[in-house]
């Protein structure tokens, strides 16, 4: 176990768990695989726990009991992901109240990751549980970026040679601007050797905003995207800095501001971001008109997938890289 563990909580004898731990097992690299891939795949759970390890303590932040030979163990949320919630849960839906508060739940986990050096990199619905007093807890930090910063621990070059695949749609487009790590004592250069910055996870963030408001995807009418044709126009428009928006619907002003400069690298902090965000919500008229109202996915589709923490939920060509330059 990594010295760094000793965070580890006991829970029980080497092979029987309570019911309030989630494992995420450490599988093996696929047979044959080169000392290299070997490596990478082990790197992203301890890139993972070393995430943890800077993020204790937070309430918005999924709780960490430490690695051992089962995996990492995690405290576990039955309710499951904000995806699958919004997608099962259409009458009722959430009310526009709760779907604001998991937004600024959201913001805060975010605020705090940054402030620690931690770069989510993987922002999407699918990676956010709902807790059993149905708050939002951000988790899945495999693919995290982990930067030097004041007051922790540096950590060896091979943290950040860990690479990631998000989904196209999530990708941020490339502004010169965004280009510095702003953290604590901001501007605090780093450059963007890593290919992510805090920036793409409030891109990431505002397009998660956008869906908690509208239900549905930018530029799209459902909140999957399934169609890979579907998926390629998002992408092609955002990196031609087509955005969605909102529209004029009268209460909506401030919350439409705040996710544009979400896509446009506008925010020079997170915390920033969680100020005008706390501001927008309180300042909701009660009366509000909603913008759509549930999640309109076909619902049988849906159900015959395992799991619905995928944001691409279709094969994607062996020449995606060349569709997406």
């Amino acid at each position: 176990m990594d010295s760094a563990a000793a965070v580890c909580t006991k829970a029980g004898d080497d092979n029987v768990l309570p019911a309030i731990f989630y494992v995420k097992d450490t599988p093996p690299p696929p047979a044959g695989s080169s000392a290299e891939i070997i490596q990478s795949t082990t790197q992203f759970y301890r890139t993972e726990h070393e995430a943890h390890i800077r993020l204790l303590g937070h309430p918005r932040i999924l709780r960490y009991h430490g690695w051992d030979n089962r995996g990492l163990l995690f405290d576990r949320h039955p309710t499951g992901d904000l995806l699958r919630y919004l997608l099962e849960h259409r009458d009722p839906p959430p009310s526009l109240t709760t779907r604001l508060q998991w937004a600024c739940d959201i913001a805060e986990g975010l605020a705090f990751m940054h402030s620690r050096g931690v770069i989510w990199v993987d922002v999407s619905l699918g990676n956010v549980l709902i807790s059993a007093d149905h708050r939002a807890i951000l988790c899945d930090f495999a693919g995290s970026r982990i930067l030097s910063v004041d007051g922790q621990r540096i950590l060896p070059a091979e943290y950040s040679q860990a690479q990631v695949s998000i989904s196209p749609i999530m990708s941020m487009p490339r502004y010169p601007h965004a280009l510095l790590w702003q953290g604590p004592g901001s501007p605090y250069p780093y450059p963007d050797m890593l290919d992510f910055t805090p920036s793409d996870d409030r891109f990431g963030f505002g397009i998660v905003l956008f869906c908690l408001l509208t239900f549905r995807f930018p530029h799209s009418s459902t909140l999957v995207v399934r169609d890979f044709q579907m998926a390629e126009k998002i992408f092609h428009l955002h990196h031609k800095h087509v955005f969605d928006t909102l529209g004029n619907t009268n209460g909506y002003q401030d919350l439409e501001a705040i996710i544009q400069k979400c896509f446009r690298a506008e925010y020079r902090s997170s915390e920033d971001l969680l100020v005008e965000l706390r501001a927008a919500c309180n300042a909701m008229p009660p009366d509000v008109q909603l913008l759509q109202d549930k999640v309109h996915d076909p619902v049988l589709e849906f159900a015959k997938r395992e799991s619905g923490r995928d944001f691409y939920p279709f094969d994607v060509p062996d020449d995606l890289s060349d569709d997406f330059p």
